[in-house]
C-alpha cells in the first residue's frame, strides 16, 4: 500500500473517529466508560499525528503530487476537529461526575469538594483534618481510593471493582482498629465488610477523609451508615 492509500484510508477512519467522539458527547450518562474510551481516543490521535509526520518525511519527495497532498491536508485537518471534539467530552464527563457526585451531597454527613487535580483539595482537607474540631472526639483519619478503585480501571467488570473496594475498607477496618488485622476470609466480600463498617462506625464521632474518589457508589456506601457522627470529607 503506498502514502495515498495508507493517507486514505487513515483519513476515513479518523472520519468515524469523529463520528464516535459525537456519539461520546451524547452519552456521558455511562462515565464508567467514558474515562477509557477518552484516553483510548487521545492515544489514537497521537499515533495518527507521528504516522502524518513519518509519511511526510518518508515521502517528502513526492509533496508535489497533488492527491497525497490534498490527503495529508485533510487528515490534518480532521485530527485538528479531533481535539477540540475530545477536550469537550472530557468537559461533559467532568459536569457529569460532579452531578451526580452532588446528588449525595446533601446527606448532613458529607462534604464534597470538586476540582481539577493539582490545585490544592487534598492539601486543604488534610490541614483540616490535622486539626479537627473538638465535636470529633475520635479524630480525623484518611482514606484514599484512586483510579485504581473504580469501575474504568477495572475494564468495566463489577466483580472487580467490588473486590477492589472491599479490600479498600478491609485495610481501612483495621486501620481505624476495628480489626488486628486483615481477614483474608472475608476481604472479597463487599457486602460483609460494609455491615462491618456499619458496626465499626456505630456510635462513633469522627472526620473521615475519602479522597481521590472516583465513583459516586463508594460515597453513596459511607453516607448510607447511621446511628454515628461522622463527617465525610470528599474529594474527587
Amino acid at each position: 500500500m503506498d502514502a495515498l492509500q495508507v493517507v486514505s484510508s487513515v483519513t476515513q477512519i479518523i472520519s468515524s473517529m469523529i463520528v464516535a467522539v459525537g456519539a461520546l458527547e451524547l452519552a456521558y450518562r455511562n462515565l464508567d466508560e467514558a474515562p477509557k474510551r477518552i484516553r483510548s481516543l487521545e492515544d489514537f490521535v497521537c499515533d495518527l499525528e507521528n504516522l502524518t509526520r513519518r509519511v511526510k518525511q518518508k515521502h517528502v519527495y513526492k509533496l508535489h503530487n497533488y492527491q497525497l497532498d490534498h490527503q495529508l491536508q485533510s487528515l490534518n485537518t480532521l485530527i485538528e476537529r479531533l481535539h477540540p471534539k475530545i477536550g469537550k467530552a472530557r468537559r461533559i464527563m467532568s459536569r457529569s461526575k460532579i452531578k451526580n457526585l452532588a446528588q449525595v451531597e446533601s446527606s448532613q454527613h458529607v462534604i464534597l469538594i470538586v476540582g481539577l487535580s493539582g490545585i490544592g483539595k487534598s492539601c486543604l482537607a488534610r490541614h483540616v483534618a490535622s486539626d479537627p474540631p473538638a465535636r470529633f472526639v475520635g479524630g480525623a483519619v484518611e482514606l484514599g481510593f484512586g483510579q485504581w478503585c473504580s469501575r474504568a480501571a477495572c475494564n468495566g467488570s463489577k466483580v472487580e471493582y467490588e473486590k477492589r473496594l472491599a479490600r479498600k475498607i478491609s485495610k481501612f477496618l483495621v486501620q481505624i482498629g476495628f480489626w488486628k488485622k486483615i481477614n483474608n476470609d472475608n476481604s472479597g466480600d463487599l457486602e460483609y465488610l460494609c455491615c462491618m463498617l456499619q458496626e465499626a462506625l456505630y456510635g462513633k464521632s469522627t472526620l473521615i477523609l475519602l479522597d481521590d474518589v472516583w465513583e459516586q457508589d463508594i460515597v453513596e456506601r459511607f453516607a448510607k451508615l447511621y446511628d454515628n457522627d461522622c463527617k465525610y470529607l470528599v474529594l474527587s
